[in-house]
């Protein structure tokens, strides 16, 4: 019924296995909208073309009691109904001749928002046995356990993929990490820019590339000594970037990576945004790495008049009145794209 065969809890195949049948049958079905999402086991697809008659005669299904909202413990066809009482149902007749299926034990996984989830076990030529349903009693709870756990799941990780998008608008990249550097969980963002600046010490897509893992591991054996859990740590990249990484820590040991990435120098492409020559351009990246004229002066080996008149054209480009202004702007233009 559907690519692959397996239900969304990827059980089938499991079930399979406890209780021998001919095929099993995963549905979620809603009544009040007239929706059904089903998967089977083996795969059976040529019945996928069929689903919308089995929802147009799903009424005088002998157990159509239990969709419409009865209880949970599994139950057969036979309970209520003998072969030849089902064979003369139009769900049959429009359904399951065409599977092969005379006899069937199902029970319930979960319900929520209007859809009834069951699993279905048919067979051909004998009924199941009270083993079977025995059996099915067992496990039915398990399984709706894990159904809600999945649920669950993915309502996190869709509520993660917001906050990594959210992240994205702002420029920054957001990964949970565990201790040994296994990646639970990373946006979009991170995933690029950790392809893109480490491409040489990138290991499997599940773990931190090694130079950003060697990295974290310094930064929380510097700072868990004296009871700190979170700080910040730098590293370089040869394409001509750096990732400054805001990390803090959990009482497991994973991690909450928060990734910046900056260019190293402004390029020519950035400086003539606002018109800067060579020179201003270096001494703007200068000013954002928080160095004083004096530094600056020494690190470009020019005479410190010069410098002073470099900044105050620079300023007059920016169109800023103070260092904490230029350096601002300087952060915007490194961190920009």
């Amino acid at each position: 019924m559907a690519a692959a065969g397996l239900s969304p809890l990827g059980l089938l195949p499991a079930l399979f296995r406890l209780v021998p049948a001919d095929y099993l049958a995963h549905k979620e079905i809603n009544l009040h909208e007239g929706r059904l999402v089903a998967h089977s086991f083996p795969e059976r697809p040529k019945l996928h073309a069929r689903l919308d008659r089995f929802m147009a005669t799903l009424r005088s299904h002998p157990l159509f009691d239990l969709w419409h909202g009865g209880g949970t413990a599994p139950v057969k066809i036979s309970d209520v109904a003998t072969v030849r009482q089902l064979q003369k149902t139009p769900v049959y007749q429009e359904f399951y001749r065409f599977t092969r299926m005379r006899h069937q034990i199902c029970f319930f996984a979960g319900e929520g928002a209007g859809t009834r989830t069951g699993v279905t076990f048919n067979r051909w030529s004998h009924d199941f046995t009270e083993r079977d349903r025995s059996v099915l009693a067992f496990i039915a709870p398990h399984v709706a356990q894990v159904r809600e756990f999945a649920r669950k799941t993915a309502q996190a990780t869709r509520s993660l993929e917001g906050l990594g998008e959210g992240f994205r608008a702002m420029n920054r990249a957001v990964l949970a990490v565990e201790a040994d550097g296994r990646i639970r969980w990373q946006s979009g963002l991170a995933r690029e820019w950790l392809a893109e600046l480490y491409p040489g010490c990138t290991g499997p897509a599940t773990q931190l590339p090694v130079c950003v893992q060697q990295a974290l591991d310094r930064a929380v054996r510097t700072v868990l000594p004296r009871g700190i859990s979170s700080s910040e740590f730098s590293l370089s990249s040869p394409m001509g970037y750096r990732l400054v990484a805001h990390w803090g820590r959990a009482g497991d040991g994973s991690c909450t990576l928060t990734l910046l990435r900056e260019r190293t120098l402004l390029n020519a492409a950035l400086a003539a945004r606002h018109d800067l020559t060579g020179r201003e351009a270096e001494i703007l990246h200068w000013i954002s790495e928080a160095k004083t004229n004096l530094e600056i002066t020494g690190i470009l080996g020019i005479c410190h008049r010069t410098t002073e008149k470099h900044i105050e054209h620079l300023f007059a480009k920016l169109g800023v009145q103070s260092r904490v202004e230029a350096q601002r702007l300087a952060w915007e233009l490194r961190r920009a794209g």
